[in-house]
């Protein structure tokens, strides 16, 4: 990545380059998370503009996976977005949930959270953040940056292509 010290800075784990038809992972991304954000930007490459459809893909792709941590980053990455929604929504269930999720995958949720937050710059990050979702309101993604989250609605409206019959 050019300027990965700044993407850094700004949280940016990823992205798809149009221009050159290139995708770039942000090198200060922990293993776990590098297959996730790799199918993610080239579900982006294959046309999918929305984020939380390219999420979809990149969950579906890695979950079918016969390597464990691609299949381990397909379920980490989304279980963030989940957790997220629970916490804003059932507060109240928050807690419980999380104390029913094996602790090293929590542990490995957090670190990925501090990880990131060490080299944050407010900022930055925030100027990227109002900027993208700009972008992407501009680009027919009428939630913007809230689109990310989406994802846990579209993967509950498709389990029933993840079960086995």
């Amino acid at each position: 990545m050019i300027f990965e010290p700044l993407y850094s800075k700004m949280g940016v784990s990823g992205y798809f380059g149009p221009f050159l038809n290139e995708i770039h992972v942000n090198n200060y991304s922990l293993p776990f998370t590098y297959p996730f954000t790799l199918a993610h930007e080239m579900a982006h490459q294959y046309g999918i503009a929305p984020e939380s459809e390219a999420s979809l893909c990149a969950f579906i792709v890695c979950a079918e996976s016969s390597d464990p941590m691609v299949r381990y980053s397909a379920y980490a990455f989304t279980l963030r977005y989940l957790l997220n929604d629970v916490r804003r929504i059932l507060p109240d269930k928050y807690e419980a949930l999380v104390s029913a999720i094996h602790p090293g995958i929590i542990a490995d949720l957090q670190h990925n959270s501090e990880h990131w937050l060490a080299v944050r710059n407010q900022s930055l990050s925030d100027m990227q953040y109002k900027a993208y979702d700009s972008y992407l309101k501009t680009n027919q993604v009428s939630s913007g940056h809230d689109n990310y989250s989406e994802v846990v609605g579209l993967l509950i409206s498709s389990y029933d292509l993840f079960i086995e019959k």
